[in-house]
């Protein structure tokens, strides 16, 4: 089993890449695979690349999520607080457009 920026190169066949010129993207990675998996930057990088787009990573502190926790009922509150600290406030001070790999958590606090 492949992760999508694992799996993406392999499987674009053509070597057209358009110009999609402007403002490059910005990329939010999840905390988790940011550190799991280091190479996955570089990887959304060329993917985005092949497309002709820049993109950048924005290191950004932890989204609340932390695996499946912030996924759990108990623990919703205290993972909308741990967002609010770091990566909210990066979403919302950063040049558009955004991209992101993981679950951000939605800023309304609504059920995900």
């Amino acid at each position: 089993m492949l992760l999508v920026h694992e799996w993406l190169p392999k499987a674009l066949t053509s070597d057209a890449r358009p110009d999609l010129g402007g403002e490059p993207w910005y990329l939010f990675g999840h905390c988790t695979e940011v550190t799991a998996l280091p190479a996955a930057t570089k990887q959304w990088a060329d993917i985005f690349a092949h497309f002709g787009a820049k993109l950048e990573n924005v290191s950004v502190g932890c989204c609340g999520m932390a695996g499946t926790y912030g996924h759990e009922v108990k623990n919703h509150a205290n993972s909308l607080a741990i967002y609010a600290l770091s990566a909210a406030g990066d979403a919302a001070a950063a040049a558009k457009p955004l991209s992101g790999d993981g679950l951000l958590l939605p800023q309304s606090g609504e059920a995900y």
